[in-house]
């Protein structure tokens, strides 16, 4: 069924998502528990997020207006490392 709409309701506005994003992700955790109640605790994460970077609003950024979906790398979320 397709939503209808009235005049009378005023304007309406549309909104889009032009983008994608891809998260992958390693986490590693190690813990020991030593006598005495003394315990040891680390973790390591390795992420990428990456996918369509539509920060930019000229071609002279190289942002392509015509394809968004060719704009594709790191986002700025993006924490490798932690």
């Amino acid at each position: 069924m397709i939503p209808r709409h009235s005049a009378r309701l005023g304007q309406s506005t549309l909104q889009e998502n032009a983008g994608l994003a891809t998260y992958k992700g390693l986490l590693l955790r190690a813990d020991k528990r030593f006598s005495r109640g003394f315990q040891a605790l680390g973790s390591y994460a390795y992420s990428r997020n990456t996918g369509t970077n539509s920060l930019g609003t000229s071609t002279s950024n190289g942002f392509n207006l015509d394809n968004w979906l060719q704009n594709n790398g790191p986002l700025p979320t993006d924490f490798t490392h932690s």
